[in-house]
């Protein structure tokens, strides 16, 4: 195994101490006292009928992320956040099965459909994240914007 660099272990500091801003104290409670009015609602509305939390939960955790990285919410149907959650979804599942190759090595040889399909739902992941970053980034206006993980 590659021993870490120099440049990694700033970049590793510069995200630990990042993360230690925005996800605690009271910057990550005045995202949270955002949030929650809408989520009640999304709630109250389901409560008609039973319903799969799943959605609302992801919303929610969606939006908290987003407003510290990008500094926006997302609204409740926006069409973005459903894909990057539909997305994210085949990723997770595609990390969870893991593979064959895990434990017999000379398997990364054989074809694998799974793998092949993860690494595409991986690239389409990091491509809306990178659309979501590209956005922000060019609608920044530091005078004005409030502080973010990507201009922390």
């Amino acid at each position: 195994m590659a021993q870490p660099t120099p440049i990694w272990k700033y970049h590793r500091m510069l995200a630990h101490s990042a993360i230690r801003k925005f996800a605690s104290g009271e910057y990550l409670e005045n995202i949270t006292k955002e949030i929650r009015p809408v989520l009640q609602e999304i709630i109250t509305d389901n409560l008609k009928e039973p319903f799969d939390p799943h959605d609302v939960i992801g919303f929610a955790v969606y939006n908290v992320l987003a407003s510290m990285c990008f500094g926006h919410r997302y609204e409740v149907n926006d069409p973005r956040l459903n894909k990057i959650m539909k997305t994210s979804r085949k990723v997770i599942l595609g990390l969870g099965n893991g593979w064959t190759a895990d434990f017999i090595p000379w398997f990364r040889h054989v074809p694998n459909p799974y793998f092949y399909s993860f690494k595409k739902n991986t690239a389409e992941f990091h491509s809306l994240i990178l659309k979501e970053i590209e956005c922000h980034v060019e609608s920044f206006d530091p005078g004005k914007g409030k502080q973010t993980i990507v201009y922390f």
